[in-house]
């Protein structure tokens, strides 16, 4: 155990959101250890602070509005970020994370900003169906394939399928154990994937990049 946070339940979370909605404040959760999270059908008028966070197990947020941000920046998760079908009206900073599971953003709409950069995560990323209204930042994230000792094996991809993205997308430097899949996203920025390792392929069939597309010093296949 990390005796160094400070541990928390979910009642704990629960009054500390209300009063930081009451003062309009932050709901402020960072370098704490928390249980699992599950939020579903809730508007969330404040940011939601989980920055140094230790959670032990999933972090749910499911068919709900968040009026500001949600910040994850170097948050430890023991288990899967599902955030579905929510629209984000801030960034959704996941930043030097560590997930030992898969992230799923199906359907979410994001306002601002998507950034994931230098986070390690053990099972697929999907960004699949999912509205970005600035950039998506994945500069040096690291995705491995997931294997458990029941024999499950879940590929480390990373899928931007049918993504709609209203600024640039970069990857740089990052190291992605399956493949990533960008068949028919459609980006009004720039494409740019620099010196990343991808032991499968990069596929960017049907997709529409409206900037410049910039893609140097990749180990793996290029489908277009």
């Amino acid at each position: 155990m990390d005796n160094s946070k400070p541990k928390i339940n979910s009642e704990d979370i629960k009054k500390e959101l209300k009063a930081a909605e009451l003062e309009g404040r932050e709901a402020n959760f960072s370098g704490k250890i928390l249980p699992p999270i599950s939020f579903s059908n809730r508007i969330i008028k404040t940011d939601l602070n989980f920055e140094d966070t230790k959670i032990e197990g999933d972090f749910y947020l499911i068919e709900s509005v968040l009026r500001k941000n949600l910040n994850l920046k170097r948050a430890e998760i023991k288990g899967n970020l599902y955030l579905a079908k929510n629209e984000i009206f801030g960034d959704l900073i996941i930043e030097k994370a560590k997930i030992t599971g898969w992230i799923n953003l199906v359907g979410t709409k994001i306002i601002h900003s998507l950034k994931c950069t230098e986070s390690k995560i053990t099972g697929f990323v999907s960004f699949s169906k999912t509205v970005i209204g600035r950039d998506i930042n994945c500069n040096r994230i690291e995705v491995q394939n997931l294997k458990n000792q029941t024999g499950l094996h879940i590929k480390g991809d990373i899928h931007l399928r049918e993504a709609k993205i209203g600024g640039s997308v970069n990857f740089e430097e990052g190291k992605v154990e399956g493949g990533v899949d960008c068949q028919e996203a459609t980006i009004e920025g720039s494409l740019n994937i620099r010196n990343i390792e991808v032991k499968e392929s990069i596929i960017l069939k049907d997709s529409q990049i409206k900037g410049e597309k910039i893609i140097e010093g990749v180990k793996g296949e290029i489908i277009s």
